[in-house]
């Protein structure tokens, strides 16, 4: 695990890098400056539709308005025309009047004198009346014409009296239709105020409407300005909108090329501690192939120098009834070269990576312990209650799973083959060792 960490922790690095670089403070002051320019687009938008609504009303309204104009025009037209019809009658009917008036006149005068006339004769005739009868007698030719001078007289004066009782009833007639007149010239006088109070308030009204319609002119084009200033609003919105965006994109492309950066600096760093753990790797196996070769030395030199004393003095010893027989220390394993094999003191056994290494025998485990990464740990257990007599250790060790002063039982698991980097890790180094002196293992397994 030591050996991989540090890739996990550039790559963790890498990753946490390129989180931050997804985002900046420019990216992101832009897809606010946005968002506010879109809100501004929208608000715009929505007073465009708005105001286009209320122009659309105030126009109707104006077509009503001018409707109306339309047909207050139209009833003073007709009532203009009524009254040149009045006028004109009413021209007429003067006229008639005044002519009727001037024979009224003439017929007064005309009554006038006969009346004078008349008075004149009947003073006359009151005069003459004594002496008439004398002047026709004496006038005279004869009684027949006496009698038809008298009969004149009378006639002229009944004809008098006709033709002033025919004037005083002309008179009457005149004045009786004279009268009539006067009342249809006050008739038509009064219709003509009528009409002239009609085309009054309909001038008023006209007005008021002309006004309304000025107005509502007014107010459409001050909302076909407001409509006007909010499409401008939008359109600037839009633009900066789309303005923002190309900076949001340039910004993005700029962090994914930072990211990018960042990818390719990480994937070189990475390449760097592959090359560099390769190294590392191809130094160790170096150290460890001259370590193995400086041990190989060493144990050939101890294999020509003592193994062989030791092993013609130290011959197998029967071992305690206690302990009786070895049980093989890596079940499902073998051996892979036995004790003495290239001046090595320990038997060689060979399993599966990381096998379980049990106790050969009961005993109590006196010491674990290691001389660095290169070699893993060691566990001792001694078999006999002095702990020297009897000994067996167990080499090439990952961490034990064993304690020291711990009592262990034939079989019992004390740990798992691999810690060294310098033995392969699947391999397991058995010492047996009797009064101090390492024996071979096999005669008591």
């Amino acid at each position: 695990m030591k050996k991989i960490l540090p890739i996990f922790v550039i790559i963790a690095l890498a990753l946490v890098s390129a989180f931050a670089q997804t985002t900046s403070p420019q990216l992101q002051q832009l897809q606010r400056d946005l968002r506010e320019q879109q809100r501004i687009r929208d608000l715009s938008t929505a007073r465009v539709g708005s105001l286009a609504a209320e122009i659309k009303n105030l126009g109707a309204r104006e077509r009503n308005f001018s409707n109306q104009v339309q047909t207050l025009s139209k009833r003073l037209t007709k009532l203009e025309q009524e009254r040149v019809i009045t006028q004109q009658q009413l021209a007429k009917t003067e006229d008639k009047s005044q002519s009727l008036s001037l024979e009224i006149q003439m017929l007064e005068a005309k009554i006038a004198y006969g009346k004078e006339q008349l008075a004149k004769l009947i003073i006359t005739l009151d005069r003459e009346r004594s002496n008439r009868y004398v002047k026709l007698v004496v006038r005279a030719e004869n009684a027949f014409d006496l009698a038809v001078k008298a009969k004149d007289l009378d006639t002229i004066q009944d004809v008098n009296l006709n033709v002033i009782n025919e004037l005083q009833v002309n008179t009457a007639l005149l004045t009786n239709k004279n009268q009539q007149f006067i009342a249809v010239i006050a008739k038509l006088n009064q219709y003509q105020r009528i009409l002239e109070q009609k085309k009054a308030e309909i001038n008023k009204n006209r007005a008021t409407l002309n006004a309304n319609i000025v107005e509502l002119q007014k107010t459409r084009a001050g909302r076909k300005s407001l409509q006007l200033q909010a499409i401008e609003s939008a359109q600037a919105a839009s633009a900066n909108a789309s303005s923002l965006f190309s900076g949001i994109v340039s910004e993005r492309n700029r962090l994914a090329e930072i990211r990018r950066q960042k990818a390719l600096e990480a994937q070189r760093r990475r390449e760097a501690e592959a090359r560099r753990q390769r190294e590392e790797a191809a130094r160790i196996a170096r150290i460890r192939s001259e370590n193995a070769r400086q041990r190989a030395a060493e144990l050939e030199k101890r294999r020509q120098t003592q193994a062989q004393v030791q092993i013609a003095r130290v011959e197998p010893i029967a071992l305690p009834a206690s302990v009786s027989r070895f049980q093989f220390p890596m079940p499902g394993g073998s051996i892979a070269s036995d004790f003495g094999s290239e001046g090595n003191d320990y038997m060689t056994i060979q399993g599966s990576a990381g096998s379980s290494v049990t106790a050969a025998a009961d005993g109590t485990v006196s010491r674990v312990t290691t001389i660095g990464a290169n070699y893993g740990y060691f566990v001792v257990i001694a078999h006999t209650s002095d702990l020297t007599s009897l000994i067996t250790y167990y080499g090439n060790l990952q961490y034990p799973i064993v304690e020291v002063g711990q009592s262990v039982r034939a079989g019992q698991v004390i740990g798992n083959v691999g810690g060294g980097a310098l033995f392969p890790n699947n391999e397991l180094h058995f010492y047996v060792a009797r009064n101090g002196y390492n024996v071979n293992p096999r005669p008591y397994l």
